[in-house]
């Protein structure tokens, strides 16, 4: 027998035909995930804010902007004219910590704004109750402009359960900068040759205090 010859038999026998084994189906592709706009921005936000927890920046990544907080960060540190590593290192500190007020700030301008912008929505509702309990025919007098002007001055104020979380932050944050800003000033009055009361008390509150 020729070489093809082989060759045939040997395909023959081994081909799937020949062995009563069905051909596999050619593995199907997934379909491509297609996310809308706001998935997008969403899952993006997601993703920095996952490799931003292991940053030592106190920025937040999609809410905050790194640029300004360089800014920010130099500008302190400047005035505080820092000399050496831990003069350095506590400047930054008080620079994080001061970040972290302001964002206290925004966070009370937020929460106060969801309250007033829930104004109208909430005295609609309040319509619409006192409508269903109201007998048929009542005339209803419908509330004028300054009373929703009224009812929006009257949420200035975040509620309690917001208000006691500002404040509480707040005042951790406001300690915790007049304690490093403490430290440092007893640093550069060392480094200066004047001298430092090693057995110091600090006084300090919230600054509505």
């Amino acid at each position: 027998m020729s070489v093809d010859s082989k060759n045939t038999v040997l395909a023959k026998q081994t081909s799937p035909a020949a062995s009563g084994v069905a051909p596999k189906a050619p593995a199907k592709r997934k379909p491509r995930r297609t996310l809308s706009p706001e998935a997008r921005r969403s899952e993006k936000r997601y993703n920095a804010l996952k490799h931003g927890i292991t940053s030592n920046s106190p920025v937040i990544p999609g809410m905050e902007n790194e640029a300004a907080w360089k800014r920010h960060r130099d500008g302190i540190v400047a005035s505080i004219e820092p000399v050496g590593g831990l003069e350095e290192c506590l400047a930054q500190r008080v620079a994080s910590l001061l970040w972290r007020l302001n964002r206290v700030l925004r966070y009370e301008v937020a929460a106060t704004m969801h309250s007033v912008e829930g104004t109208a929505g909430e005295m609609a509702t309040a319509e619409i109750h006192r409508a269903a309990i109201n007998p048929p025919g009542e005339d209803i007098v419908e509330p004028g402009p300054e009373v929703f002007e009224e009812q929006m001055e009257l949420r200035m104020l975040p509620s309690d359960r917001y208000l006691e979380r500002i404040t509480k932050h707040e005042r951790h944050f406001h300690r915790q900068y007049i304690q490093t800003l403490h430290e440092i000033e007893a640093l550069q009055a060392r480094r200066r040759g004047h001298p430092v009361n090693l057995a110091r008390v600090d006084f300090s509150g919230s600054p509505a205090a």
